[in-house]
């Protein structure tokens, strides 16, 4: 399989995108889209939001783990880093989810705080954030 990225831009893209990771839509959203270059299938998917001057926060849905070992967290980073010239991401994972609290620190996001019961009762908020200087794209083929 060859995956290719392009821009999360369609209505489409959003329902499935949001079927996987509910969000409400703002004004500020951008977003990449993973797809299987065979057959068009989507495979995994980052929407962008709460831009400021040197940050955002990014959000995740990832159908096929194939995606990670072929550059998809690399396509991620490089936009925001390089292409939108932003210093650091933020992510809020509850932390009743081991796999994607894993998974974000062997790329190199590190916890800022937790904030308490903020996902639902008795489950915290883990707010992670990433430098460029922390990405672990070595670590990121290991997946």
């Amino acid at each position: 399989m060859k995956v290719g990225f392009r821009p999360l831009d369609s209505k489409q893209d959003w329902e499935w995108f949001i079927e996987r990771n509910p969000l409400t839509y703002v004004a500020d959203m951008k977003g990449i889209i993973a797809v299987n270059m065979d057959n068009g299938d989507v495979l995994a998917g980052c929407v962008m939001d709460t831009w400021t001057e040197t940050s955002c926060q990014v959000h995740f849905a990832i159908d096929n783990p194939f995606v990670i070992r072929h550059g998809f967290f690399n396509e991620v980073s490089r936009f925001v880093f390089d292409t939108a010239g932003r210093l650091t991401m933020y992510a809020l994972i509850p932390a009743n989810n081991a796999k994607s609290l894993s998974v974000a620190n062997k790329i190199g996001f590190k916890e800022v705080t937790r904030l308490s019961e903020a996902f639902k009762r008795g489950v915290d908020y883990v707010l992670l954030e990433l430098r460029k200087s922390h990405c672990n794209f070595n670590a990121i083929e290991d997946l």
